[in-house]
């Protein structure tokens, strides 16, 4: 499988290491970082150091009412500014994200710069990018997804076969799989949920395509690189991201004809309407 970048890279907390994900971005144009909740948490900030420390997304914690749900989106954000401050040599305080309509998060003032952000319990996952589009996605790998219909409604004709093919133990942790790359792409168009899952697969090795048309033609997705690891622990997690290739980071579908990417999200969209140290 082509590799996104040297790794995940683990960060357990504001001071770092943080060596490994600036080397990633010098040598790769992009990096993917993971922490905990509890490696970032805040411990029992003020109102004046929830202002630092969330900015502009300060609204939004105030608007949630349960505290776990607080702590959860206080750490994760935290952690977001700081690995998009280190990508930018920026203090995290000065970091500003924003959010598009469809919830894809980028930095306010700096284009330039793509970001994702996403998390599963207490892991959290962010990526950044210099050289195009990125999305990352993360899911608890013993989620129990078979027989649940997820694969008539996500999966391609061939990742059906490939399935059926699998002993039925192993068959959730591919859907998985198959699930986090695909949300990745997505995230990284800029889509969520809207994106007609069922005609964009991945194989075992892990080469992406994806269709056009009614008549099921399958055509490579050309520019992008993919990866995903397993995360081993008391609870395993899987975590998938999606890049453009720094040749082919000039269009945003990476040769994919614009009116074509038009024509399969309007197909699959119209079914669903589915204190601490700075770096």
């Amino acid at each position: 499988m082509p590799t996104a970048s040297d790794g995940l890279v683990h960060v357990p907390g504001p001071v770092g290491p943080w060596f490994p994900v600036r080397e990633s971005l010098r040598r790769y144009g992009t990096a993917v970082a993971y922490g905990w909740e509890l490696e970032w948490l805040p411990p029992c900030p003020d109102e004046t150091e929830l202002r630092g420390l969330l900015g502009g997304q300060l609204p939004r914690y105030l608007e949630l009412t349960h505290h776990r749900a607080r702590e959860r989106y206080l750490a994760s954000r935290v952690f977001f500014r700081h690995i998009v401050a280190v990508a930018l040599s920026a203090p995290p305080e000065s970091v500003d994200i924003g959010y598009m309509p469809h919830g894809r998060p980028y930095v306010r003032g700096c284009g330039e710069l793509e970001v994702s952000l996403s998390h599963s319990g207490p892991l959290q996952v962010a990526a950044v990018s210099r050289v195009g589009r990125i999305g990352v996605d993360a899911e608890a790998a013993d989620r129990p997804l078979d027989g649940s219909g997820w694969d008539q409604s996500v999966c391609t004709p061939q990742e059906r076969v490939l399935l059926a093919s699998l002993p039925p133990e192993h068959r959730s942790a591919e859907l998985v799989r198959m699930w986090t790359l695909k949300e990745a792409y997505s995230k990284a168009m800029g889509q969520g949920m809207r994106y007609p899952f069922e005609r964009l697969g991945f194989s075992r090795s892990g080469v992406p395509e994806r269709s056009l048309g009614e008549d099921g033609d399958w055509h490579p997705l050309e520019g992008w690189n993919c990866a995903t690891t397993l995360l081993e622990g008391a609870r395993p997690y899987r975590v998938s991201w999606v890049h453009q290739r720094r040749e082919a980071a000039g269009t945003a579908s990476a040769g994919w004809p614009a009116e074509a990417v038009l024509m399969a999200l309007s197909h699959g969209s119209l079914r669903r309407q589915a204190r601490w140290r700075a770096p």
